[in-house]
């Protein structure tokens, strides 16, 4: 862990957890670009995240230096490398953030895991463990311990669920498991938070091909990449106005997927039948793939 101390100087003090690559690597370069931010970066590998921080760096908007309230200092980049899927994790983390900063203002909680194997597949629940540990418990947990800070700052959370914490997508049982709860967390929380005026938002991005993440094959298509793909920039904005009580407390991204809650409401048949079909095509992808490998040169 660094030994630096994070001044009380004007800049907002923002954590991001999964900041080594993807979403919280794009996310932490917006904070830095677009607030000037001290950052709190944490994901396991330490290498990735010296990388995000050398980049915020390069992103920073250098006008804003000199800006009421920050003075002439640089702001203060603290990497701490820990696994968020262990209590251990928690901790390091948490302390850190106590003994280094002794406030908060934004917490971004990013970090995750997902799959798309089949259900009845051998490694299924061992992937569960961590999946229910780092999509669900971490968030939930991070709140709890971090909230007397939030509350002091009047300070913003942003939960990262997923387009699959609105539907249930095949062959991520698991998956959207995790994220249906953390839709269901951030809403409770909301609702429970906003007389101390902590402001929890909710955001859903659709597929985003990021380091390992399933969705790699829709780079391959026109259409998934224009209609049915986001990208990293689009859900860092989205996180940075959501901190910023901008955008709504539950903004989906792409806007494609925005109709799915409206859907089930009115018309749950439609829902149950995209899901089958999805399905069916999975399964017939899934019992080809063999053939076709056999058949690359």
């Amino acid at each position: 862990m660094e030994t630096l101390d994070i001044a009380d100087d004007g800049r907002p003090v923002v954590l991001v957890t999964g900041a080594s690559s993807g979403i919280g690597r794009a996310t932490a370069i917006e904070f830095a670009r677009r607030r000037d931010a001290h950052l709190v970066l944490t994901a396991r590998r330490e290498h990735e995240l010296r990388e995000t921080s050398e980049a915020t760096e390069r992103a920073r908007d250098r006008t804003t230096t000199g800006r009421a309230g920050t003075g002439d200092s640089a702001a203060t980049v603290l990497c701490v490398a820990c696994d968020l899927a262990t209590a251990d994790g928690i901790d390091t983390l948490v302390a850190a953030i106590r003994a280094k900063a002794g406030r908060l203002d934004v917490l971004v909680n990013n970090a995750g895991v997902g799959g798309d194997q089949s259900f009845d597949a051998p490694t299924t629940m061992r992937d569960a463990d961590r999946m229910l540990a780092l999509n669900l418990r971490a968030p939930i947990a991070l709140c709890h311990e971090l909230l007397p800070l939030l509350r002091a700052s009047r300070g913003s959370i942003v939960n990262i669920s997923s387009v699959a914490g609105l539907i249930g997508t095949p062959d991520s049982e698991v998956y959207s498991s995790t994220k249906w709860a953390l839709t269901g967390f951030s809403e409770a929380l909301r609702a429970s938070q906003s007389r101390f005026d902590v402001h929890v938002a909710c955001v859903h991005p659709g597929p985003v091909p990021t380091p390992g993440w399933p969705h790699a094959r829709l780079a391959r298509s026109r259409f998934g990449r224009r209609v049915l793909a986001s990208n990293v920039e689009v859900i860092a904005r989205t996180c940075e106005r959501a901190a910023r009580r901008r955008g709504g407390p539950a903004p989906v991204r792409p806007r494609t997927y925005a109709p799915i809650p409206l859907l089930r409401g009115l018309a749950p048949w439609s829902i149950r039948a995209l899901l089958e079909r999805a399905a069916r095509t999975g399964m017939r992808a899934r019992l080809h793939a063999p053939l076709e490998q056999e058949q690359t040169p």
